[in-house]
C-alpha cells in the first residue's frame, strides 16, 4: 500500500510538471504571436506612411528626407519602422517597410505603388 501511494504521488507529481511545462511553452509561443504581430503592424503603418508622402508631395519626393532607411527609424508607439524604396521602373515604386516593436520582434511588407505620369500641357 505504501509502494502504491508513494508511486501515485509521483506520477501526479510528473503529471503536474508536464502540465506546468505546456502552458509555459504555450505562453511564450502566445507572447511571441503578439509581438510579431505588433510589428506587422508597425512595418503596415510605415508603407502607408511612404504612400502617402508619395500623394502628397509627387514621385520623385526624397521618403527618405522624412523617414529614415536605416538604423533606429521613424518611432511609431512602442516600436519604430524604416523604409527603403527603389524604382524597379520610371512608373513604379517599390516599397519596403520593416517594422521593429517594442521587444525587438521585425515584420517586413512591401508594397509596389503605380505612380502616374506626369501631365504636360
Amino acid at each position: 500500500a505504501l509502494f502504491t501511494a508513494i508511486f501515485s504521488i509521483l506520477l501526479l507529481t510528473l503529471l503536474g510538471l508536464s502540465l506546468m511545462l505546456v502552458s509555459e511553452s504555450s505562453r511564450t509561443v502566445s507572447k511571441n504571436n503578439i509581438e510579431t504581430t505588433e510589428a506587422f503592424y508597425i512595418a503596415e503603418a510605415g508603407l502607408a506612411h511612404a504612400v502617402g508622402l508619395i500623394m502628397a508631395n509627387g514621385a520623385s519626393f526624397d521618403v527618405n528626407s522624412v523617414i529614415p532607411a536605416s538604423g533606429t527609424g521613424l518611432a511609431f508607439g512602442d516600436g519604430s519602422y524604416t523604409v527603403q524604396i527603389t524604382s524597379p521602373t520610371a512608373n513604379t515604386r517599390q516599397i519596403t517597410s520593416i517594422g521593429v516593436g517594442e521587444n525587438g520582434a521585425t515584420s517586413t511588407v512591401q508594397g509596389l505603388y503605380q505612380v502616374s505620369s506626369p501631365v504636360t500641357a
